[in-house]
């Protein structure tokens, strides 16, 4: 798993000044929370996950299956600790590949346009 934090603790003159999360940091409850920069709703809606993808022709049954076990290991004490562990609070919830599909067809357009207004190829 990745994430910035261990780049905040190692010595240079970068500087972390928030996160992006609507939840404070507890491992470093100095910066800000995206819900304090916006205070209307964040414009873009941030929200960090997690996925795991296939390839189209996976069989539904298959899907389901996978995505029960990861539901399962989701609520794991194990698994709880291991996102504490890096920073990345709240763990992800358990969610249907439904929801998930719907989350990043959701999101599709809007990175989408700040790709083409960053004028970063392949938008």
């Amino acid at each position: 798993m990745h994430n910035c934090f261990p780049l905040r603790s190692a010595p240079s003159r970068r500087r972390a000044v928030q996160t992006l999360g609507a939840c404070l940091a507890a491992a470093y409850p100095v910066l800000g929370s995206g819900q304090a920069a916006w205070p209307q709703g964040n414009p873009v809606g941030f929200v960090p996950w997690y996925g795991l993808f296939g390839p189209a022709s996976m069989p539904p049954e298959l899907v389901t299956r996978i995505n029960a076990l990861l539901n399962r290991w989701l609520v794991s004490p194990e698994a709880v600790a291991v996102f504490e562990q890096k920073q990345n609070t709240p763990a992800p919830t358990p969610r249907s590949s439904e929801a998930f599909a719907a989350q990043i067809q959701a999101e599709l357009p809007v990175w989408r346009k700040m790709m083409q207004t960053a004028k970063i190829e392949g938008a």
